[in-house]
Formats: structure tokens, C-alpha cells, sequence
């Protein structure tokens, strides 16, 4: 469940090498991971026609300051989303006390617990293996379940390991070729051919001194041909083959996370360069989203009691685009009366102004009542 089967390019993607061998896979974890960790989160319920955070909890501020007895919020966050990338699942021990608060999210070790099923009746738990080899049984209300989608019955997620068996195992194999070619780096490639007759012994001691002699920092070097050697250069184009593989591998990337190519640094498209604010809208609501409504959800049916109140993202870090466009964009919002101007310069990390804090009303502008003429019939 945990590494993938083996791929027909020969290399096996595992949890050891997944994040160590491919710069675009580590970019792409670390970049979702971090993002989703720095986001500002809360409880909150629909009250007056805004959200309103919940107060008089404990989950607010559990979440929001150290779910886990070793990690803060931060990093609690941040190793959730790493480890359910990876694995397609995450699962964390929920602890309450005597009152039924939640007092800790304990991370659970993915290779020390499997999902079992209850017989007949075919109720799922889960099997843990604790550090001292105790095997403890833990029902679906017990552990927060963060999952990916994946499997036949929805309750186990397939992570990197599983969706990118192919195509990662394709780009590990090409970055080792590459290595290996950078490595060699034998100029030119060539064919040594000798006049006489070689014994192995000998044979094996001119290409070892061919080599020693020709590679690395000695590549590009003066060839000197004694005793009627003749040398004859092989035209070997693989290198440039192999970096447009890896190109169309960072692609694969891209598409198996969501990132789009311009936050893996792949600027090869001048499309990309220009389109940096589109392409970032599309991150928050092809990728993040999906991270956070998973997460929260997940949250909600198993921490939050009340039926009305749920987990809210506040995305504006992620979309405020430059200042040019922040100031633009709240100079609207305050003079169609959206917001006031005192609200404008909080959201531009301002201090607010006595008298600015009236909402502004255009020239014209009017009320509709309920009972006013103008109001749609429907």
C-alpha cells in the first residue's frame, strides 16, 4: 500500500527517494504543503450576513496554535499535507478529555497502521501498531482520516507514490542518465582502434587511461594517437534528448499536483511568464481549494459538534497580486460603498483614520426597500 508496485522504466518510487531524486516532485510537496500550513484558519458560522468566528471553544485554539504534543499548527499542517501527497492518506490519533474536548491531533506513523474491516458486518476500523509492538484498534471516530481520492470504496486515498508510479519512475530514470552522461563526461565519445593485436589486459589498460586522462575537468582535451591508433568520434545526441524527456517529466509533475509549470520555476514558455496572476488564481482554485475542502471537511465531521458552524480559509494572502493591484482593487470596493475606506486600509495592513469609517454611497444611489417599487417581482 505504501510503495508502488514496480515500472516498467525500472526504477521503484518510494518514500525514501520520492522528495531526494526529483527537484520538481520536492518543489511541488513543499510548495502545497507550505501554503496550505501558512493559510489563516478558524471555526466559524453564518451570523448577520457574514462569518463570524466561534467563540468559547477550544478547537480554535487548538488549531491555531499546537495541535500535536510536538507540533505547532504550522508544522502540524504542513507534515498532513506532505504525508497524504505522498501516501494518498494521513491519519491522526484524536485525544479528548474527561468533557469530550479535543485536546491533541497525534500523527500516526503511515506504516504503522492499516485499514481493516469489522466481521461480517464489514464496519471499517483501524489496526495501529504502537511503538512497543501493541496492536490497538481505533474506530473511524477516533482518528482524523485526511485522504486523497483513490480506491474502490473512497475510504483510502492513492497518493504520489501510487498515481505517479509510471510517470515519476520515468523522471528518476532520466535524471540518473543524465547524471550518468555529466558524470562520464568523456570527450569526444569515441572508438579506440589499434593496428595490431590487443590482449584484454592491454586493451583495458588504454581505455582505463583513455578515460582517466579525457573525463570530468579533463574533458575537451587534446587526444594524442600513438602506434598507429586510429580514434573515430560516435555522434551521440542522447543528452539533448534527454533534457527535453525531463521537460515534458516536469509537465507530468505539474499535472499529477496541480502546480502550475511557472511555481516549479519551468519559465521554457513565454505564456507562462506573462500570465503569472492567472496562472496563481488557477493554483488557489485548481489545487489549494481541493487541500483545504478536504481538510475541512474531514474537521468538521469528526471535531466540530454544531451542524452550522465549519472550517473558513482566508485566501487573500495568496491572491492579493502586487500593491498597485491591492490599492486598485479596495479604491473600488470603498467608492461602489462595499466597504468602507477604514476597511480598505486594514486590508492594505494600514492603520485606520477617525471619520473613515462610513460606508460611501455614489451620487444617485438609492435604497431598495421591500416594499419599494423598484424591487423584482417574482
Amino acid at each position: 500500500m505504501l510503495i508502488a508496485p514496480p515500472a516498467a522504466a525500472g526504477e521503484t518510487v518510494t518514500q525514501n527517494n520520492i522528495e531526494y531524486t526529483m527537484p520538481a516532485v520536492t518543489r511541488a510537496i513543499q510548495l502545497i504543503s507550505t501554503d496550505v500550513a501558512r493559510l489563516p484558519w478558524r471555526v466559524a458560522y453564518r451570523g448577520d450576513g457574514k462569518e463570524v468566528t466561534a467563540k468559547g471553544g477550544t478547537l480554535n485554539t487548538l488549531l491555531n496554535s499546537k495541535p500535536s504534543a510536538w507540533l505547532h499548527s504550522y508544522a502540524w499542517r504542513r507534515h498532513v499535507v506532505r504525508e497524504t501527497m505522498i501516501f494518498g492518506n494521513c491519519l491522526c490519533h484524536i485525544s479528548r478529555n474527561g468533557r469530550g474536548d479535543v485536546i491533541g491531533l497525534e500523527p500516526i506513523d503511515p506504516n504503522s497502521w492499516t485499514l481493516q474491516y469489522e466481521q461480517p458486518t464489514q464496519e471499517p476500523y483501524y489496526e495501529v501498531t504502537d511503538r512497543e509492538g501493541n496492536r490497538l484498534h481505533l474506530e473511524p471516530h477516533e482518528v482524523l482520516h485526511f485522504r486523497t481520492p483513490g480506491g474502490a470504496d473512497g475510504l483510502m486515498g492513492n497518493g504520489l507514490l501510487t498515481t505517479g508510479r509510471e510517470s515519476l519512475s520515468l523522471y528518476m530514470v532520466q535524471a540518473q542518465t543524465n547524471a550518468a552522461i555529466c558524470g562520464q563526461g568523456v570527450a569526444p565519445r569515441c572508438v579506440i582502434k589499434h593496428p595490431g593485436r590487443l590482449s584484454v589486459e592491454l586493451a583495458e589498460q588504454i581505455r582505463t587511461k583513455f578515460d582517466s586522462l579525457y573525463s570530468r575537468r579533463n574533458a575537451g582535451g587534446t587526444v594524442v594517437a600513438m602506434d598507429g591508433m586510429d580514434i573515430q568520434q560516435l555522434r551521440v545526441d542522447i543528452g539533448t534528448d534527454i533534457l527535453e524527456l525531463m521537460k515534458f517529466s516536469v509537465q507530468d509533475v505539474a499535472r499529477l499536483t496541480g502546480v502550475p509549470l511557472a511555481l516549479l520555476f519551468d519559465m521554457s514558455e513565454s505564456s507562462l511568464r506573462a500570465n503569472m496572476q492567472e496562472q496563481n488564481r488557477a493554483y488557489i482554485d485548481g489545487c489549494l481549494v481541493q487541500w483545504m475542502s478536504m481538510m475541512g471537511a474531514e474537521i468538521k465531521a469528526k471535531l466540530i459538534r454544531e451542524a452550522e458552524k465549519s472550517i473558513v480559509w482566508d485566501t487573500r494572502e495568496l491572491s492579493r497580486g502586487t500593491f498597485a493591484d491591492q490599492v486598485a482593487s479596495v479604491s473600488a470596493a470603498s467608492m461602489n460603498g462595499i466597504i468602507s475606506r477604514n476597511e480598505a486600509r486594514e486590508y492594505l495592513g494600514l492603520n485606520s483614520i477617525p471619520g473613515l469609517d462610513e460606508v460611501l454611497v455614489m451620487p444617485g444611489a438609492k435604497t431598495v426597500t421591500e416594499d419599494s417599487s423598484d424591487a423584482p417581482e417574482y
